[in-house]
Protein backbone atom coordinates (compact mmCIF):
# COMPACT_ATOMS: atom_id res chain seq x y z
CA UNK A 1 0.00 0.00 0.00
CA UNK A 2 2.92 2.17 0.89
CA UNK A 3 4.70 1.67 -1.84
CA UNK A 4 1.33 2.94 -4.35
CA UNK A 5 2.04 6.21 -3.69
CA UNK A 6 4.17 8.29 -6.47
CA UNK A 7 6.46 9.57 -3.65
CA UNK A 8 7.45 6.33 -2.56
CA UNK A 9 9.56 3.10 -3.65
CA UNK A 10 8.84 0.14 -1.37
CA UNK A 11 10.69 -3.32 -1.59
CA UNK A 12 9.17 -6.52 -0.68
CA UNK A 13 11.41 -8.42 2.48
CA UNK A 14 15.38 -7.79 1.50
CA UNK A 15 16.83 -10.01 3.90
CA UNK A 16 14.70 -12.78 2.55
CA UNK A 17 16.68 -16.38 2.30
CA UNK A 18 14.61 -17.24 -0.84
CA UNK A 19 13.51 -14.36 -2.73
CA UNK A 20 11.45 -16.54 -5.36
CA UNK A 21 8.76 -17.01 -2.93
CA UNK A 22 7.75 -13.55 -3.00
CA UNK A 23 4.94 -12.30 -5.63
CA UNK A 24 6.95 -10.08 -7.23
CA UNK A 25 10.12 -12.38 -7.75
CA UNK A 26 12.23 -10.21 -10.27
CA UNK A 27 11.91 -6.89 -7.79
CA UNK A 28 12.72 -9.11 -4.92
CA UNK A 29 15.70 -10.44 -6.47
CA UNK A 30 16.80 -7.11 -7.50
CA UNK A 31 16.25 -5.54 -4.22
CA UNK A 32 17.90 -8.71 -1.59
CA UNK A 33 20.24 -7.97 0.10
CA UNK A 34 22.44 -11.40 0.01
CA UNK A 35 21.64 -11.68 -4.34
CA UNK A 36 23.50 -7.65 -3.61
CA UNK A 37 26.28 -9.23 -1.83
CA UNK A 38 26.91 -12.07 -4.31
CA UNK A 39 27.55 -9.36 -6.63
CA UNK A 40 30.49 -7.93 -4.73
CA UNK A 41 31.98 -11.34 -3.30
CA UNK A 42 34.76 -9.11 -1.13
CA UNK A 43 31.87 -7.89 0.62
CA UNK A 44 31.13 -11.05 2.71
CA UNK A 45 34.81 -10.71 3.69
CA UNK A 46 35.03 -6.88 4.86
CA UNK A 47 31.23 -7.25 6.32
CA UNK A 48 32.62 -9.93 8.97
CA UNK A 49 35.72 -8.37 9.67
CA UNK A 50 33.82 -5.74 12.33
CA UNK A 51 30.97 -3.45 13.18
CA UNK A 52 33.05 -0.25 10.71
CA UNK A 53 32.36 -3.31 8.09
CA UNK A 54 29.51 -4.40 8.53
CA UNK A 55 28.13 -0.44 9.14
CA UNK A 56 29.64 -0.09 5.16
CA UNK A 57 28.42 -2.62 3.52
CA UNK A 58 24.77 -1.45 4.70
CA UNK A 59 25.19 2.08 3.55
CA UNK A 60 26.87 0.63 0.32
CA UNK A 61 23.22 -1.29 -0.21
CA UNK A 62 21.14 1.71 0.37
CA UNK A 63 22.84 3.43 -2.30
CA UNK A 64 22.31 0.77 -3.95
CA UNK A 65 18.57 0.84 -3.59
CA UNK A 66 18.47 4.45 -3.90
CA UNK A 67 19.53 3.89 -7.29
CA UNK A 68 16.88 1.49 -8.41
CA UNK A 69 14.28 4.06 -7.93
CA UNK A 70 13.48 8.00 -8.45
CA UNK A 71 10.94 8.19 -5.91
CA UNK A 72 11.67 10.68 -2.59
CA UNK A 73 11.41 7.80 -0.08
CA UNK A 74 12.53 3.82 -0.23
CA UNK A 75 10.71 1.66 2.29
CA UNK A 76 12.47 -1.76 2.89
CA UNK A 77 10.62 -4.99 4.51
CA UNK A 78 12.97 -6.02 7.45
CA UNK A 79 11.58 -8.58 9.85
CA UNK A 80 12.33 -8.77 13.46
CA UNK A 81 14.14 -11.62 12.77
CA UNK A 82 16.65 -10.38 10.34
CA UNK A 83 17.65 -7.69 12.53
CA UNK A 84 20.83 -9.98 13.06
CA UNK A 85 22.18 -9.68 9.81
CA UNK A 86 24.64 -7.10 10.27
CA UNK A 87 26.26 -7.87 13.70
CA UNK A 88 29.73 -7.96 13.63
CA UNK A 89 32.04 -9.97 15.57
CA UNK A 90 32.45 -10.90 19.37
CA UNK A 91 28.59 -9.75 20.25
CA UNK A 92 26.70 -10.25 23.74
CA UNK A 93 24.62 -13.36 23.28
CA UNK A 94 22.21 -10.89 24.91
CA UNK A 95 23.66 -7.67 22.73
CA UNK A 96 20.62 -6.05 20.30
CA UNK A 97 21.20 -6.46 17.04
CA UNK A 98 23.45 -4.13 15.72
CA UNK A 99 21.30 -3.03 12.65
CA UNK A 100 19.33 -0.86 15.50
CA UNK A 101 22.49 0.73 15.90
CA UNK A 102 23.19 1.67 12.23
CA UNK A 103 19.65 3.00 11.94
CA UNK A 104 19.94 5.28 14.92
CA UNK A 105 23.59 6.38 13.73
CA UNK A 106 22.69 7.43 9.94
CA UNK A 107 19.30 8.67 11.26
CA UNK A 108 17.27 6.18 9.11
CA UNK A 109 13.91 6.94 9.57
CA UNK A 110 11.92 3.79 11.08
CA UNK A 111 8.29 2.86 10.35
CA UNK A 112 7.95 0.45 13.49
CA UNK A 113 4.95 -1.80 12.45
CA UNK A 114 3.84 -4.18 15.72
CA UNK A 115 1.10 -6.39 16.38
CA UNK A 116 0.53 -6.98 19.84
CA UNK A 117 -1.79 -9.54 19.66
CA UNK A 118 0.50 -12.61 19.88
CA UNK A 119 -2.64 -15.33 20.01
CA UNK A 120 -3.79 -13.70 16.40
CA UNK A 121 0.25 -13.35 14.71
CA UNK A 122 0.31 -17.27 15.64
CA UNK A 123 -2.69 -18.58 13.80
CA UNK A 124 -1.48 -16.25 11.16
CA UNK A 125 1.96 -17.94 11.13
CA UNK A 126 0.80 -21.32 11.34
CA UNK A 127 -1.91 -21.04 8.89
CA UNK A 128 1.13 -20.16 6.58
CA UNK A 129 3.07 -22.87 7.11
CA UNK A 130 0.70 -25.63 7.08
CA UNK A 131 -0.23 -24.25 3.81
CA UNK A 132 2.92 -22.83 1.86
CA UNK A 133 0.63 -19.53 1.00
CA UNK A 134 2.26 -16.28 2.44
CA UNK A 135 0.62 -14.22 0.43
CA UNK A 136 -3.16 -13.87 -1.36
CA UNK A 137 -4.79 -11.29 -3.84
CA UNK A 138 -8.15 -12.89 -3.57
CA UNK A 139 -10.36 -14.50 -0.88
CA UNK A 140 -9.14 -17.76 0.03
CA UNK A 141 -11.16 -20.44 1.79
CA UNK A 142 -11.21 -20.37 5.44
CA UNK A 143 -9.66 -23.00 7.79
CA UNK A 144 -10.53 -24.25 11.26
CA UNK A 145 -6.93 -24.92 13.32
CA UNK A 146 -6.31 -26.90 16.57
CA UNK A 147 -3.65 -24.90 18.48
CA UNK A 148 -1.68 -27.09 20.08
CA UNK A 149 -1.25 -24.66 23.77
CA UNK A 150 1.85 -25.49 24.81
CA UNK A 151 3.54 -24.11 21.76
CA UNK A 152 1.55 -21.51 21.46
CA UNK A 153 2.40 -20.17 25.19
CA UNK A 154 6.00 -20.78 24.44
CA UNK A 155 5.50 -18.81 20.80
CA UNK A 156 4.00 -16.03 22.81
CA UNK A 157 6.57 -15.90 25.44
CA UNK A 158 8.97 -15.54 22.96
CA UNK A 159 7.13 -12.96 20.82
CA UNK A 160 6.61 -11.03 24.12
CA UNK A 161 10.70 -11.16 24.84
CA UNK A 162 11.36 -9.98 21.18
CA UNK A 163 8.87 -7.24 21.47
CA UNK A 164 10.41 -5.48 24.34
CA UNK A 165 14.34 -5.85 23.00
CA UNK A 166 13.17 -4.48 19.81
CA UNK A 167 11.22 -1.67 22.26
CA UNK A 168 14.69 -1.07 23.70
CA UNK A 169 16.19 -1.06 20.71
CA UNK A 170 13.88 2.00 19.51
CA UNK A 171 13.41 3.76 23.23
CA UNK A 172 13.43 7.66 22.77
CA UNK A 173 15.05 7.41 18.67
CA UNK A 174 12.98 10.19 17.59
CA UNK A 175 12.88 9.20 13.89
CA UNK A 176 10.61 6.82 14.86
CA UNK A 177 7.24 6.24 13.68
CA UNK A 178 5.65 2.62 15.76
CA UNK A 179 1.83 2.44 14.72
CA UNK A 180 0.13 -1.42 16.41
CA UNK A 181 -1.38 -3.53 13.13
CA UNK A 182 -4.72 -3.19 15.03
CA UNK A 183 -5.03 0.44 14.07
CA UNK A 184 -3.98 0.08 10.65
CA UNK A 185 -5.94 -2.39 9.26
CA UNK A 186 -9.82 -1.45 10.76
CA UNK A 187 -11.76 -2.30 7.90
CA UNK A 188 -13.45 -6.02 6.99
CA UNK A 189 -12.19 -6.96 3.30
CA UNK A 190 -10.30 -3.28 3.17
CA UNK A 191 -6.87 -1.01 2.91
CA UNK A 192 -5.38 0.68 5.75
CA UNK A 193 -7.72 2.74 7.86
CA UNK A 194 -7.47 6.67 6.49
CA UNK A 195 -5.75 7.63 9.88
CA UNK A 196 -2.90 5.63 9.47
CA UNK A 197 -2.67 6.90 6.00
CA UNK A 198 -3.09 10.34 6.95
CA UNK A 199 -0.54 9.60 9.96
CA UNK A 200 2.47 8.32 7.21
CA UNK A 201 1.49 11.31 4.96
CA UNK A 202 2.35 13.68 7.90
CA UNK A 203 5.16 11.69 9.03
CA UNK A 204 6.82 12.12 5.54
CA UNK A 205 5.35 15.12 4.31
CA UNK A 206 3.62 13.87 1.64
CA UNK A 207 -0.32 14.00 0.32
CA UNK A 208 -2.03 11.19 2.28
CA UNK A 209 -4.49 11.58 -0.62
CA UNK A 210 -2.32 9.60 -3.76
CA UNK A 211 -1.34 6.60 -1.68
CA UNK A 212 -4.31 3.53 -3.32
CA UNK A 213 -7.31 3.23 -1.18
CA UNK A 214 -7.62 -0.47 -2.30
CA UNK A 215 -5.06 -3.30 -1.46
CA UNK A 216 -3.43 -5.55 -3.29
CA UNK A 217 -3.48 -8.66 -1.17
CA UNK A 218 -6.67 -9.99 1.04
CA UNK A 219 -6.51 -11.51 4.36
CA UNK A 220 -6.24 -15.43 4.31
CA UNK A 221 -9.25 -15.46 7.23
CA UNK A 222 -11.74 -13.27 8.41
CA UNK A 223 -12.91 -16.04 11.42
CA UNK A 224 -13.46 -14.45 14.68
CA UNK A 225 -11.14 -16.13 17.00
CA UNK A 226 -13.91 -18.80 18.42
CA UNK A 227 -14.67 -19.40 15.06
CA UNK A 228 -11.09 -20.25 13.67
CA UNK A 229 -9.96 -21.94 16.73
CA UNK A 230 -11.48 -25.72 16.87
CA UNK A 231 -10.73 -25.75 20.82
CA UNK A 232 -10.46 -22.56 21.63
CA UNK A 233 -11.60 -23.75 25.28
CA UNK A 234 -8.42 -25.30 25.98
CA UNK A 235 -7.29 -22.09 24.15
CA UNK A 236 -9.06 -19.17 26.96
CA UNK A 237 -8.49 -21.58 29.51
CA UNK A 238 -4.59 -21.47 29.10
CA UNK A 239 -4.47 -17.73 28.55
CA UNK A 240 -6.75 -16.59 31.79
CA UNK A 241 -4.71 -15.29 34.60
CA UNK A 242 -1.76 -14.90 32.15
CA UNK A 243 0.12 -12.05 30.83
CA UNK A 244 -1.81 -12.90 27.49
CA UNK A 245 -5.13 -12.89 28.44
CA UNK A 246 -5.71 -9.51 26.80
CA UNK A 247 -5.33 -11.53 23.51
CA UNK A 248 -8.44 -13.10 23.59
CA UNK A 249 -10.43 -9.91 22.89
CA UNK A 250 -10.66 -9.88 19.44
CA UNK A 251 -8.17 -7.27 16.80
CA UNK A 252 -11.06 -4.83 15.64
CA UNK A 253 -11.14 -6.10 12.16
CA UNK A 254 -12.58 -9.00 13.24
CA UNK A 255 -14.97 -7.79 16.25
CA UNK A 256 -16.47 -5.08 12.85
CA UNK A 257 -16.79 -8.62 10.66
CA UNK A 258 -19.15 -9.48 12.95
CA UNK A 259 -21.41 -7.21 13.36
CA UNK A 260 -20.29 -4.97 15.89
CA UNK A 261 -20.36 -1.18 15.70
CA UNK A 262 -17.43 -0.04 14.48
CA UNK A 263 -15.00 2.29 17.24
Amino acid sequence: MLGSHPDVFSTPEVFHDDPRIESDVDLATRVNFFDFLERDPAAYVRRGSSFAAQDQVFLEFLSYLRGLSPARYIVIDVKYNSTHHLDGPWQPVSGPPAFFSILRRHRVRVLHLTRRNYLRFYLSFTQAELTKTWFAHAPTDECRVVVDVPKLLDRMWACRAESEAVDRSLAGYDNCLTVEYDDVFAVPGGGPAPQFLDQVGRWLSIDPESFARQPRYRKQSMLTLRERIENYDAVEQALRGTPFEYCLEDERIYRQSVGHPPE
